[in-house]
């Protein structure tokens, strides 16, 4: 339970570090911010907004608020998914003074760098795509939790209430009438009000 305490609050805080690592973070590893920070300047806002509404539709189920602590299965899908923005922050390509890096060439070296550029578009294809996906998995839980709670409040209503509950359906079994009339037709005379078989 701790450790899925812990993950609740590394979404939230991913909301501001994550964009602000792939704004500042290859400067971490001595690759240049050059002209694509003002680039960056313009996307952070919207690496936020896209985190902060995949983070925030899965605390707003109860399950995750009330404890604070998110489910493993938020893990596997919101996880993967912001591990790809960090990378994204490792592996973009800028141009600097001395010329083009990133984190990643930095680190490797300046033959990286193609390689480098190779992984960040397929990131940046990827991050948008896999966000859609998994903000729609968060929706989805929402709404089975929303609607598990609206049917148990039905219930609950109903019962304090005192209102009978709708009968239960029931395997119905039909056997053959061994009445001694069965098969015969009976009608009813008004003139006489006599009985013909």
């Amino acid at each position: 339970m701790a450790l899925r305490r812990a993950l609740f609050w590394v979404f939230i805080a991913s909301i501001i570090v994550l964009p602000g690592w792939i704004m500042f973070g290859r400067a971490l590893f001595g690759a240049p911010l050059g002209s694509g920070l003002l680039l960056f300047a313009l996307l952070a806002p919207l690496f936020a907004l896209g985190i902060a509404a995949v983070v925030g539709i899965t605390i707003l189920r109860n399950e995750v608020r009330k404890p604070r602590a998110v489910m493993w299965r938020d893990v596997a899908w919101v996880g993967p998914w912001l591990l790809l923005i960090l990378l994204f922050g490792f592996f973009v390509v800028v141009e600097g003074p001395s010329g083009s890096a990133s984190a990643f060439s930095a680190v490797a070296g300046e033959g990286a760098v193609g390689a480098s550029s190779v992984i960040a578009v397929i990131l940046a294809y990827a991050i948008p795509i896999s966000g859609v996906v998994v903000f729609w998995k968060q929706m989805r839980a929402v709404a089975r939790e929303t609607q598990n709670r609206l049917k148990n409040f039905a219930e609950r209503v109903q019962e304090e209430s005192g209102a009978p509950r709708p009968p239960k359906q029931m395997d119905a079994k039909f056997e053959r009438p061994d009445a001694p009339q069965s098969g015969q037709r009976i009608i009813l005379d008004n003139d006489d009000d006599s009985v013909a078989r």
